[in-house]
């Protein structure tokens, strides 16, 4: 159910989702995910109102979880080489 999530959610980076779920009370399944991948199943209802509430700027979503901020533009653009001494 993540890469649903992730879809309904662009603004959020993958590694967010969880945490962003649990602050804006998305309610899971207790049923274990039919893919074995341990993931909660979200209840659909709420990713549709929490993505609401991220495009109005009004859901819980910490700066280190948004893909359109900083934090997540500096992770996905490679530094400068660096380069070593010989020695």
């Amino acid at each position: 159910m993540k890469a649903e999530v992730r879809e309904t959610w662009p603004q959020t980076r993958p590694s967010g989702i969880r945490a962003v779920a649990r602050a804006n009370s998305v309610r899971t399944s207790a049923a274990s995910s039919p893919d074995l991948t341990r993931e909660p199943t979200y209840h659909a209802a709420d990713v549709r109102h929490v993505a609401a509430r991220i495009t109005r700027g009004e859901a819980e979503v910490a700066r280190w979880q948004r893909a359109d901020s900083d934090a997540a533009r500096d992770d996905a653009t490679p530094g400068p080489p660096v380069r070593h001494s010989a020695g």
